[in-house]
């Protein structure tokens, strides 16, 4: 299956409207596929939110009555907004027609909107490399050192909210084994970084400035990440899932399947990323000395 036939039968899949070899096909498809990926996540949004806009359309039963009885007169309820659009008199089956395509545009261009939003927060193939060169070169260093180690008073100046990393990610880290703790380069970006050991994997937790080449657009969003939710790639053997808050990407990078790497990214980056985004609170609400 192409793109093409992807797009040309995602709203049957979305209805559950395929056979079930088919749906496997569409599914396989999306798990490699990150535009589709998107794709698919973008059209299932827009159903929901037309969903949940229709769900919210009430009356009350006197105001269901008046609206019947003007329509079985044959005439529009009279409004400022309804005004600019109808005449004075519409038949029944018009007048649904014109609320339902006002309703149908103003969800969209809702959804529109959003969908703007969370594609300027995609991030840029350049930091997918970054993270997966950093956890290539610098975890296998650690793949036999025991003991815990701490990040050090130097790595903490480069950046303090990273300075209780270990901890923050203690709770979603049950089961991995701690290796390193310290801040590393790849290219031209820095990281700290926490190298974990399960069953002889290797597991990286990165954390990374949000800048201007960071992201796909080369412009920060002026927002707190929520909205970019979990991203995923592809790059150098190394799965990636990655969360961002207004001033950190936090990456989750392995050699296991994007599946595992998903739940790993959950349960490490997530809450990383809650706590990074209170220290970031704390410091813009400091006044300046």
């Amino acid at each position: 299956m192409d793109c093409r036939n992807f797009k040309e039968i995602l709203d049957s899949y979305l209805s559950g409207e395929l056979a079930v070899e088919t749906n496997h096909t569409v599914q396989q498809h999306a798990e490699h596929c990150a535009a589709c990926r998107s794709e698919m996540s973008a059209r299932r949004d827009l159903r929901n939110l037309l969903r949940e806009a229709a769900q919210k359309i009430t009356l009350s039963v006197e105001g269901s009555e008046r609206l019947r009885a003007r329509l079985r007169a044959n005439e529009m309820p009279r409004s400022p907004f309804v005004s600019r659009f109808l005449p004075r008199r519409v038949p029944l089956a018009a007048a649904a027609t014109i609320i339902f395509t006002l309703l149908l545009g103003a969800t969209y261009g809702y959804f529109l909107l959003r969908q703007q939003r969370v594609s300027a927060a995609e991030l840029s193939p350049v930091l997918m490399r970054e993270a997966a060169g950093d956890h290539n070169n610098c975890a296998p260093g650690y793949l036999h050192r025991e003991g815990r180690t701490k990040m050090s008073e130097a790595n903490i100046r480069y950046d303090p909210t990273c300075a209780e990393l270990d901890q923050v990610a203690e709770a979603g880290a049950q089961g991995l084994r701690l290796r390193g703790v310290h801040v590393c380069s790849s290219g031209e970006r820095r990281f700290a970084h926490l190298v974990y050991l399960r069953d002889q994997q290797l597991i990286s937790l990165l954390v990374t400035e949000r800048d201007g080449r960071a992201m796909e657009r080369g412009v920060v969003p002026n927002d707190d990440g929520l909205r970019a939710g979990l991203q995923h790639a592809m790059s150098d053997h190394c799965t990636i899932g990655a969360y961002q808050t207004a001033k950190h990407v936090v990456l989750v990078v392995s050699e296991l399947s994007e599946k595992e790497n998903r739940e790993l990214a959950e349960r490490l980056a997530a809450p990383v990323c809650e706590y990074l985004r209170s220290a970031e609170k704390s410091t813009a609400a400091r006044p300046d000395r």
